[in-house]
């Protein structure tokens, strides 16, 4: 048996083994009397508590490389550990329980050193029974072995025989199996490397005799689960992925449109009771809660630390409304709730009722929940158009019939049908709107709209965000953050139909900062290292500075370590500090306590920049991109607006000239940020308006009546 030797072979035949000693001598025979003989076998034991050791053991071919798991991982563990460990340029599956023929690896090498353009070669399949007796063929892998076939195949179907592949190693190190397509791990890696358009090829001869008998991992799975409910959740999880990656492709397109296909057969499958009933039960539905006046419905407050500002929001609506109750839509796992006011109550969030993501797409689609909506927008905003488009529109789909037909949703919105309803975002939990209007045409309704729920032509959007009109139209009214938004909503989103006012969101006083006084200019800049916020932009800019600068960043993010390695090589002249994420109070709090000279923003989209009020509110002047509604608080009186298509030499050079008329007037520009925020911003001023409004529409008065 192999220990240690310095010959790299060209292929190494992975072999995963867990209780298999039945049929594994055989298994490990036919590799061993195969015509090509330049390859390693390497036999991962998944913890057997079998003879399977001993019969590895048992050989004394060089060839062979055992290796022990020290405890059972798992199948997709398993074959990951084996990528990792293998040696060769190719890499060739097998199973404990199959049979090779003598020419398979020889033939499977010969094809991929002449198609170097494709990524894994399969192979024809004969079935064979416990005794080796034959079994036939396998349909879809006899029809199919030309990669045009292949192709068209997978968005329907497996074709390809998991243990008897061939493919290079590089790839598979790639692209890996997944754990959570267990039982379908084959399968899912076949549609991966499609949808990105790596070619399958097949050997149109069968080279493998594929054993099924009732211990087989095939037979094992398909008993566990039903097949075409394995099919259903296999897709549904392949395409959550790529929209998680957000890659949406016509050949996921075609898996899309075959996987409608295969939930209206399930669907008939439901109708004639093939599926257990307790499987089409909601078995997770939070307790009737009554005697609301204010249902506010938010992405994940109070959980996790996104939506800050409802902080301060909450504060006002808990004095002018009796009961207040808060249902998320979504929670970052393990995140606690934060404290609240003691008449406010909150709900576990919506999107976890149910289990998991397979139960939700199956309760997306089969209810009673009204179609039409979506329907619609189908056809009039050329969703079909658009590989994105569709794959916002799916996704809406899914979760607007899901929890339109919540059954706990629907007994507290029943329970509590004289409650003002409160969607503080113009997505997720408000793509319910127009079916809570069907079900109660009293009901009275407010949707705030703020940017990223609001301007079609964001990235990666495809200037679609779906059911904006019938969310829009079917609120009583509906609430923008800025006139900028407002103005654009009336152009581009119901200009039939408008409703909407202007309220602009606010911040607390935390009071003053102060200037530097040591000839050190102090910048900072509040947000999310993303993308979006061209955080990069501003180390760049001040790289290219030749006087003394500070600069604080407050927020956190996936570009995090991108923007570390850029601190790292800023000059000596600029001394960098990355706060992290701080909670809304403590921004202002860090404000007044340190002194600040110049607050930057460059995002290159916003609604209406909180973070800039906060800046405002401590009166430090502010530089920012004319985007969104930042035009709305910025300008030359307060700081300085920008054009949105700017780099790092732009900013740097604006950076310079503001601070030479901050040396020569600084006070003033900081008294007038000062009276800016006062003026439009005080969050004691627009929450006090904006409660009274939500109050009225409520049919309260001043007494509470």
């Amino acid at each position: 048996m192999l220990k240690d030797s310095k010959h790299i072979p060209r292929v190494t035949v992975l072999m995963p083994v867990y209780n298999g000693e039945r049929f594994l001598r055989e298994a490990i025979d036919s590799i061993l009397a195969q015509s090509f003989t330049d390859f390693e076998l390497l036999i991962i034991n998944d913890g057997s508590t079998d003879g399977s050791a001993g019969i590895i053991e048992s050989y004394g071919d060089p060839r062979i490389r055992l290796v022990h798991n020290e405890r059972n991982l798992g199948l997709v563990a398993t074959l990951n550990r084996g990528i990792d460990l293998a040696r060769g340029e190719y890499l060739a599956r097998m199973d404990a329980d199959d049979v090779s023929l003598p020419e398979r690896l020889e033939r499977q090498v010969t094809y991929l050193d002449a198609h170097p353009g494709v990524g894994v070669c399969a192979v024809r399949v004969a079935l064979i029974g416990s005794e080796g007796e034959a079994r036939g063929e396998w349909d879809m892998d006899r029809q199919t072995t030309s990669w045009q076939e292949i192709r068209a195949c997978l968005p329907k179907s497996n074709c390809i025989a998991h243990p008897g592949v061939m493919a290079r190693k590089d790839l598979l190190a790639r692209y890996r199996y997944r754990a959570e397509q267990l039982h379908a791990e084959d399968y899912d890696l076949w549609l991966r490397l499609c949808a990105d358009g790596h070619k399958i090829g097949k050997i149109a001869e069968p080279l493998l005799r594929y054993r099924v008998h009732d211990e087989s991992v095939t037979v094992k799975s398909r008993g566990a689960v039903a097949p075409m409910r394995s099919l259903l959740r296999v897709k549904g999880r392949y395409l959550l992925h790529r929209r998680g990656r957000a890659v949406f492709n016509l050949f996921d397109w075609r898996v899309a449109v075959q996987l409608m296909g295969d939930l209206v057969i399930y669907a008939g499958m439901l109708a004639k009771r093939q599926v257990p009933a307790a499987e089409r039960e909601d078995h997770h539905q939070p307790g009737a809660l009554a005697g609301f006046d204010l249902i506010l419905f938010t992405d994940s407050f109070p959980f996790g630390s996104k939506e800050p500002f409802l902080e301060t929001e909450l504060e006002y609506l808990a004095r002018r409304f009796e009961k207040i109750l808060v249902i998320p839509f979504s929670a970052p796992a393990g995140e606690a709730a934060r404290p609240l006011p003691g008449n406010v109550a909150f709900t576990e969030p919506l999107w976890s009722f149910g289990g998991g993501g397979f139960g939700k797409v199956l309760r997306g689609v089969f209810n009673r929940s009204p179609l039409w909506p979506h329907l619609r927008e189908f056809v009039e905003k050329r969703v079909y158009a658009s590989p994105r488009r569709f794959s916002l529109w799916g996704y809406s789909l899914l979760v607007a019939r899901y929890l339109c037909a919540h059954k706990g949703l629907r007994e507290l919105l029943a329970a509590n049908r004289d409650a003002l309803l409160y969607f503080y975002w113009g997505s997720n939990g408000a793509w319910t709107v127009p079916c809570i209007r069907r079900r109660n045409r009293e009901a009275r309704i407010v949707t705030r709209f703020h940017g990223v729920d609001l301007y079609a032509y964001r990235q990666d959007n495809a200037g679609y965000l779906p059911l904006q009109e019938a969310v829009l139209t079917d609120s009583t009214r509906a609430v923008f953050v800025c006139d900028d938004g407002l103005q654009y909503a009336r152009r581009t989103v119901a200009p039939s139909v408008f409703n909407g006012v202007l309220f602009r969101m606010g911040v607390a006083d935390r009071g003053m900062s102060r200037a530097s006084g040591d000839g050190v200019f102090r910048i900072a800049s509040c947000s999310r290292l993303v993308p979006l916020k061209r955080i990069q932009m501003i180390a760049d800019a001040l790289a290219r500075l030749d006087f003394p600068v500070e600069w604080t960043h407050i927020g956190d993010g996936p570009l995090r370590p991108e923007i570390i390695e850029l601190v790292g090589r800023l000059p000596k002249n600029v001394m960098a500090r990355l706060l992290g994420q701080m909670p809304n109070r403590e921004v202002g709090g860090f404000y007044a306590a340190h002194p600040v000279d110049l607050f930057v923003n460059v995002s290159e989209s916003e609604g209406l920049p909180v973070s800039i009020m906060e800046a405002l509110a401590a009166g430090i002047p502010v530089l920012a991109t004319a985007v969104g509604g930042t035009s709305e608080l910025v300008d030359d009186a307060v700081g300085r607006l920008l054009p949105a298509a700017i780099d790092g030499a732009f900013l740097a050079k604006e950076i310079t000239a503001f601070r030479e008329r901050y040396l020569a007037g600084g006070a003033e520009l900081r008294e007038a940020a000062r009276r800016r925020w006062a003026e439009r911003a005080d969050a004691a001023t627009v929450y006090d308006a904006f409660v009274a409004f939500l109050a009225g529409l409520a049919k309260r008065d001043g007494n509470g009546a």
